[in-house]
């Protein structure tokens, strides 16, 4: 046979394995705190959380069609929305390579080679649940446009917990209150919320903001003419007024190929100029059955032979959304324009 699903390394079982051996070696990401993964049975399990949960709202629309709002005809939809995965195509010339091999290790180098790509796929896939949830977390939105069908969704954060400095009366001016600034947000969020938030959740573009302001630098006691105070300095001063501490995201992109257009997205989930205030409860993913996967929860990796032309097809497969049940916990401040 010309493809791979006869090989025992790409029958179900060595897939199976794969994932599930993958999965041991993931270490549980920031979002991770705030929004864990939850395994969940019912195949409506996305068109509940649109008729159950009371903050989240979202729209549909097909072609040139008004979107829709009307919660029975989202959830409808939900189905096909939460199912997520991605492809690999193993060509013709690989396939040849891999079966003319005339030596084992040479035969062996080429499945290893597939392997290592199958399980690439699976970790760009788990970074899409990474990316649907940094998306609820930090944008509190989510849109996209699906086979022609454009969704949105808003995840209820409140009005009042968006807060947007203006351009002349921001973290660009060196010698802006920030320490007042974040004193006044902070008493928001324990008046809504009845405790202080427990992180503040930053890009390095406000943390740079937030090192060469005049008074971190003066409250960090850094000698006279310094231009800049270090991240230990920021903390200790943050710690010293009694505000919650930060963490730096290194990233706030996601990048990879999607399915339907072949093009590489490059997703950015969260602003460069947001601070976001949080604590942990603020929800969950739910990670969802598919049919392929025998109506279990999880990332599903297959393979598939075609013809015409001959190829292998890697694919993985799965279900899920976020939803944020406590989305008062979440706070935004944008605090310079980009």
């Amino acid at each position: 046979m010309a493809g791979i699903t006869h090989l025992e390394e790409f029958k179900q079982p060595a897939l199976r394995a794969l994932v599930d051996e993958s999965e041991k070696d993931t270490i549980p990401s920031l979002v991770d705190r705030f929004l864990p993964t939850e395994n969940v049975f019912s195949t409506t399990f996305a068109g509940d959380v649109i008729k159950t949960n009371n903050f989240l709202a979202g729209y549909i629309g097909e072609g040139s069609e008004p979107p829709t709002i009307d919660r029975n005809e989202m959830a409808s939809y939900m189905g096909e929305i939460a199912r997520f995965g991605l492809q690999d195509i193993v060509t013709y010339s690989e396939l040849e390579a891999l079966h003319e091999a005339r030596n084992n290790a040479r035969y062996q180098d080429a499945i290893d080679r597939i392997t290592i790509r199958a399980l690439n796929l699976v970790g760009w896939t788990r970074d899409l649940i990474q990316l649907a949830k940094s998306e609820a977390l930090f944008k509190g939105k989510m849109a996209n446009d699906r086979n022609k069908i454009k969704y949105g969704f808003d995840f209820g954060i409140p009005d009042e917990n968006k807060v947007a400095l203006t351009p002349d009366n921001d973290f660009d001016s060196a010698d802006f209150d920030i320490l007042g600034f974040l004193y006044e947000q902070v008493d928001h969020y324990v008046l809504t919320n009845g405790r202080s938030p427990e992180t503040m959740l930053i890009s390095r573009e406000v943390l740079n903001k937030l090192l060469t302001n005049s008074q971190i630098i003066v409250e960090a006691g850094r000698p006279e003419g310094s231009i800049r105070a270090s991240a230990d300095d920021l903390k200790n001063v943050l710690q010293r007024f009694g505000l919650p501490t930060f963490e730096v995201l290194e990233n706030r992109f996601y990048t990879y190929q999607d399915n339907e257009s072949k093009k590489i997205i490059r997703n950015e989930f969260m602003p460069a100029n947001r601070i976001v205030m949080t604590s942990s409860g603020v929800g969950k993913y739910l990670l969802g059955p598919t049919l392929e996967n025998n109506f279990q929860p999880g990332i599903y990796l297959t393979a598939i032979d075609k013809t015409d032309p001959i190829r292998s097809v890697i694919r993985t497969i799965g279900a899920g959304f976020p939803v944020l049940e406590n989305p008062q916990l979440v706070k935004h401040l944008d605090v310079f324009t980009p």
